[in-house]
C-alpha cells in the first residue's frame, strides 16, 4: 500500500515538472526566435507648393511610427512611372542632393515615435533624363535611418506638382580636325642638252646628248607623338557603397545582441533541471514519512488477543 502511494506521488511530481519544462521551453522559443512586431512608418505631406519654379520651396511633413532617435529627410522629384529622382534639400547648412543619408535634413523622433518638420527644397541641376522639361511631376519625402541607410516600408502618398523650369539646350562643341599638310616635292631642273659643233670635215661625228638625272634624297618627316602613341590612364579604383557596409554592420550587431539572450535562457534552463534533481530525494523522503505514520496508528488500534 505504501509503495503504491509512493509510486503515484512520484509520477504526479514528474508530470508537474514535465509541464513546467514544456511551458518554459515554449516561452524561450517565442522570446528568442520569433521576430518582434514591426509597426509601419507613415509619412504625411501636409503642405507643399502646386507650382515649382527655379526658386526654393517649402514642404511640411509629419512622421509617425519610427523608433526614437535621429532620422534624416530628403525631397524627391520625379516623373510618374520612373525612378529618375532629382532635386536638392537644404540640410541647415548647405544644399545637398547626393546619396549619403546623413548629409540630409536631420530630425529627432520623440519617445512616442512621432516628429514633424519643415523642409526646403529646389530643383537643382538635373540631367535631361531626370528632367526633360516643364510639366507635371511627383513629389515625395524619403527617410534615412540613424545609420544613414534608406528606410524601407514607409507608407506615404506622393503629391502632384507642376514644375516650370526652362531647360538649357546644350550648344554643340565643334572639334577641330587635323588637316594633313602636303609634303613639298623638290623641283626637277631641266635636263641640259649639248649642241653639236660643226666642223669643216666632210663628215661630222655627232656628239651624244648628255642627260643629267638628278638624285632625289628622301627627307625624313617626324611624325607627331600624338599619332604614334596614346596616353594610357591608370585604372580607376573600385568604390564601395556605404549602404551595404552599414547593412552588414547592422546584421552583425543583431547577431551579437541575440547571443546574450540565448546564453541566459540556457543558464536558466540548466538551473531549473538541476533544482529538480536536487529536490527529488527530499520529496521521496517526505512522501515515505507521510505514508508511514498513518500505517502505525492503524496497527495501534488493533486489540491484542490473549
Amino acid at each position: 500500500m505504501v509503495n503504491a502511494r509512493k509510486g503515484l506521488l512520484t509520477i504526479e511530481i514528474l508530470v508537474k515538472i514535465f509541464k513546467i519544462f514544456i511551458f518554459y521551453l515554449i516561452f524561450l522559443v517565442w522570446f528568442l526566435f520569433l521576430p518582434p512586431k514591426i509597426f509601419a512608418v507613415t509619412i504625411a505631406i501636409n503642405s507643399y507648393p502646386s507650382l515649382i519654379s527655379e526658386e526654393p520651396f517649402e514642404v511640411e511633413v509629419f512622421i509617425s511610427g519610427p523608433n526614437p532617435g535621429t532620422n534624416y529627410l530628403r525631397i524627391d522629384l520625379y516623373k510618374e512611372g520612373t525612378t529618375n529622382y532629382f532635386g536638392e534639400t537644404f540640410n541647415g547648412i548647405s544644399w545637398y542632393g547626393g546619396s549619403e543619408g546623413k548629409n540630409y535634413f536631420p530630425i529627432t523622433i520623440s519617445s512616442e515615435g512621432t516628429a514633424s518638420a519643415r523642409l526646403q527644397g529646389r530643383v537643382g541641376s538635373p540631367t535631361l533624363n531626370e528632367y526633360p522639361g516643364p510639366g507635371n511631376f511627383k513629389l515625395r519625402v524619403r527617410r534615412y535611418t540613424s545609420s544613414g541607410n534608406p528606410a524601407s516600408g514607409d507608407q506615404q502618398t506622393p503629391v502632384n506638382v507642376q514644375i516650370n523650369v526652362s531647360v538649357d539646350t546644350p550648344t554643340p562643341i565643334l572639334t577641330p580636325t587635323n588637316t594633313p599638310t602636303p609634303t613639298p616635292q623638290p623641283n626637277t631642273p631641266p635636263t641640259p642638252t649639248s649642241t653639236p659643233t660643226p666642223t669643216k670635215k666632210p663628215t661630222s661625228t655627232p656628239t651624244p646628248n648628255l642627260t643629267l638625272t638628278p638624285t632625289l634624297t628622301p627627307t625624313s618627316s617626324k611624325l607627331p607623338e600624338e599619332i604614334l602613341g596614346e596616353a594610357v590612364s591608370p585604372p580607376e579604383e573600385p568604390t564601395y557603397s556605404s549602404a551595404i557596409i552599414g547593412e552588414t554592420v547592422e546584421e552583425n550587431q543583431k547577431t551579437i545582441k541575440l547571443l546574450p539572450k540565448i546564453l541566459i535562457g540556457l543558464g536558466i534552463l540548466f538551473l531549473l533541471v538541476s533544482g529538480v534533481f536536487l529536490l527529488l530525494p527530499k520529496i521521496k523522503e517526505y512522501s515515505i514519512k507521510k505514508n508511514y505514520q498513518p500505517a502505525v496508528k492503524e496497527n495501534e488500534e488493533i486489540p491484542k488477543i490473549g
